[in-house]
């Protein structure tokens, strides 16, 4: 549930960015998403790091981080391909972006979890 919460505040982020970048870059939705994905996985890591798995061992903030951006490249393939995909073929989602980053971030999610529950934030204690 903590996961989800921060994914739902994630999304936040990443249509906040999107929007912003198109309103300073015009139509540019193929890289606004990528810079809104790149801020976006960086404040849920922060988020998850803090929220989400704060009961387990802290590793070394620059290598987690590294290690839960390249676990999550997974899920952003997904996602941006579901993204890319609907802004391409849907006039409501070329004219409304933020539609297909919701079904692209939605699409990503549970490739998401299992990579960072399994890779990023597992316990340290014990081992």
């Amino acid at each position: 549930m903590r996961f989800a919460l921060v994914g739902g505040s994630g999304f936040i982020v990443d249509i906040a960015v999107l929007q912003l970048y198109l309103k300073l870059f015009g139509d540019r939705p193929f890289s606004g998403q990528a810079v809104a994905w790149s801020v976006a996985v960086t404040t849920n890591w922060w988020m998850n790091r803090s929220f989400t798995f704060a009961a387990q061992e802290p590793a070394p903030l620059v290598r987690q981080w590294a290690h839960y951006v390249a676990i999550n490249s997974g899920g952003a393939l997904v996602n941006y391909a579901v993204y890319a995909g609907l802004v391409a073929t849907i006039p409501l989602c070329r004219s409304e972006p933020w539609l297909a980053a919701a079904v692209g971030s939605i699409a990503a999610l549970g490739l998401n979890f299992m990579g960072a529950k399994r890779f990023v934030f597992r316990s340290t204690l014990g081992q």
